[in-house]
């Protein structure tokens, strides 16, 4: 029966059908009589790489700080970018905003004024504002 297993796996692995576990058991259980698959297997066994104890937890080690350092790095220039940016936004908003001239106030003030009535009293008069009712 082993060996009609053995055949049986030749044929899937001619095929591309087989599975890794299959492929490993057909390479320790073929026989090195059989010309094309046992040089095959001789290869794969010769050549097999054994993994390092650990190589996960070492890899991911060594891949962290150059993670954390490359987005921290990012933020920062970030940070400085956006603050630059805002201040120059406000420096430009708080100059755009005094353009009227006070010629230009004191008509839109007298414009005001005519929009009242003389019926009106005044309720409360301060050197900035003055508060109307009917």
């Amino acid at each position: 029966m082993k060996e009609e297993n053995i055949k049986d796996l030749i044929e899937k692995y001619k095929l591309g059908s087989t599975t890794l576990k299959e492929e490993a058991y057909l390479f320790e259980n073929v026989n090195n009589k059989d010309d094309e698959l046992g040089s095959w297997a001789n290869f794969v066994k010769a050549n097999k790489k054994v993994v390092p104890e650990n190589f996960n937890e070492k890899l991911w080690n060594s891949f962290e700080p150059k993670i954390e350092n490359k987005h921290n790095y990012r933020y920062k220039i970030l940070g400085a970018v956006a603050s630059v940016a805002v201040l120059i936004t406000l420096t430009f908003f708080n100059f755009s905003n005094n353009n009227q001239s006070l010629e230009e106030k004191e008509l839109l003030l007298n414009e005001a004024k005519n929009m009242f009535t003389s019926n009106e009293s005044i309720i409360f008069e301060d050197e900035l504002i003055i508060v109307y009712t009917k």
